[in-house]
């Protein structure tokens, strides 16, 4: 189950976030869990998921795709 600290997102939010968003879709990737501690304190923050070779491949693709729209952006 995701949490951050000791918090706990429920069910929906888990499932949610142990998936990641690329060019507007949910997509669920098989590239394991990572899990992160405080350096000083040993205490665990965070647990998720790792995105393998190929999702990284295809997020890079449509960043690259969106730039050019979104460069033109003022604000």
């Amino acid at each position: 189950m995701l949490k951050y600290r000791s918090w706990n997102y429920g069910d929906a939010m888990n499932q949610l976030m142990q998936q990641h968003y690329v060019n507007g879709v949910w997509i669920k990737d098989e590239g394991g869990e990572f899990s992160s501690e405080n350096p000083a304190t040993g205490e665990f923050i965070w647990k998720g998921e790792s995105a393998g070779s190929l999702l990284v491949e295809k997020a890079i693709a449509a960043a690259r795709s969106a730039f050019g729209d979104w460069s033109s952006l003022t604000f």
